[in-house]
C-alpha cells in the first residue's frame, strides 16, 4: 500500500477525490484538498488566504 504525508503544520483537508481512467483501467486518483499551513514539512508555497485550494 502507497503511504504519504503532505502539508505543514497548520490544518490540511482533502475534500475530493477523482478516479483517473482510460477505457476500463484505472490509472491514478486526482485530490484536491485546502490548505491553512505556512511553509514547513512538505508545503514549500506560501498560505495566501483563508484556506488555499490545492490539486
Amino acid at each position: 500500500m502507497w503511504d504519504a504525508s503532505f502539508g505543514g503544520d497548520g490544518p490540511e483537508n482533502a475534500t475530493s477525490v477523482a478516479p483517473l481512467a482510460d477505457g476500463d483501467h484505472l490509472l491514478d486518483y486526482l485530490l484536491r484538498g485546502a490548505s491553512a499551513s505556512k511553509v514547513g514539512g512538505t508545503k514549500t508555497a506560501p498560505h495566501f488566504g483563508e484556506g488555499d485550494m490545492t490539486v
